[in-house]
């Protein structure tokens, strides 16, 4: 998402602005249409562009999860899907299928997101070549990769499993026996550079999101870390971002005008309480359509917004932190 701010104020002007129950968007609203007072925020399924909100309801208690939750996208070809291990051990089988898809191992820890809290054991290829994964991690799939299981053999803390993929329905097959199963050390770290699947696994560079991050009018700082996923030749064309907000208010978007993509896009909020996924621990606000509509839609549980390409959509406006939560940006499968 390009966020380029147009609040020239200090957070202590910023906050001053925001009403209870309301994020600040009055005076922009106001000075825009002094005659109009703003709306009150619609929640998902209202007004003209509700139907783009999507809240994430959660299974408990699935297999080896402790909660999950799946969504298939109105977008062609975009299945996401994520969760929590209860504990320890296996997850999946050997598998392979027809479509493209990426793993996320997710730290819990907003504050220390690099940290996956657990040392887990992912096999790649039709040798089944081992990886040892202890950092928040990406792992692209390319479509006939034999992949799986993915074996936790330590947990300090719960972490989150997500995936994506490039399909509107999940089916895969069990992967063939290997010829030669690979029999040497898990691979982590440098010894990534001798794997075949190197270019699989992109090193996540994390940066400490401070003040003005998006430019010199954006003065609010989130106390956050942010990374971009990029895939390359190597795999195929994917783009996600995720950081983690740790710090309200704060805000995407210039708060006077709208912007537009030249392609699809989704946003996830996702709480990172493990005992309880259902929880986003804070509220956030986005705005919806032209600068003359600016629908305001308000949400305090874990939701997924479609946008699809040429939609005029922003601000987004996080109203309040209770606890820090994971913000994801994805730009997926040739976007």
């Amino acid at each position: 998402m390009v966020a380029v701010n147009g609040f020239g104020s200090t957070r202590r002007n910023f906050v001053r602005q925001i009403t209870v129950g309301a994020i600040g968007l009055k005076s922009a609203v106001s000075s825009a249409h002094p005659e109009a007072a703003p709306a009150p925020a619609l929640q998902s399924g209202q007004g003209k562009y509700g139907k783009w909100l999507k809240p994430l309801t959660f299974e408990d208690w699935q297999g080896p999860f402790r909660q999950i939750t799946r969504h298939t996208s109105e977008f062609p070809n975009l299945h996401v899907e994520y969760g929590t291990p209860a504990v320890a051990g296996r997850i999946g089988t050997p598998e392979v299928h027809d479509f493209d898809q990426v793993l996320i191992f997710m730290g819990s820890d907003p504050r220390n997101i690099g940290d996956l809290g657990a040392q887990v054991e992912l096999c790649l290829g039709s040798g089944r070549e081992k990886h040892m994964i202890t950092t928040s991690t990406a792992v692209f799939v390319p479509k006939g990769t034999p992949h799986m299981p993915a074996t936790t053999l330590r947990m300090d803390r719960r972490f989150i499993l997500m995936t994506i993929s490039n399909a509107s329905q999940i089916k895969a097959a069990p992967a063939p026996a290997p010829a030669k199963e690979y029999a040497g050390e898990p691979i982590a770290g440098l010894s990534l550079m001798r794997s075949k699947f190197r270019d699989n696994i992109p090193i996540m560079l994390w940066e400490r999101k401070g003040a003005w991050h998006y430019g010199a009018q954006n003065p609010d700082d989130a106390e956050g870390y942010i990374t971009s996923i990029n895939g390359n030749s190597g795999t195929f064309n994917f783009h996600m971002m995720y950081e983690s907000i740790n710090k309200g208010p704060y805000r995407f978007g210039d708060p006077y005008k709208p912007h537009v993509h030249a392609y699809d896009e989704s946003l996830i909020f996702i709480g990172t309480d493990c005992n309880d996924l259902a929880k986003l621990p804070g509220e956030a606000e986005m705005c919806m359509g032209t600068e003359a509509e600016m629908e305001r839609y308000r949400f305090s549980t874990p939701t997924l917004i479609h946008l699809p390409k040429g939609f005029q959509h922003c601000p987004l406006v996080i109203a309040r932190v209770d606890k820090p939560f994971i913000f994801v940006v994805l730009q997926a499968f040739g976007n």
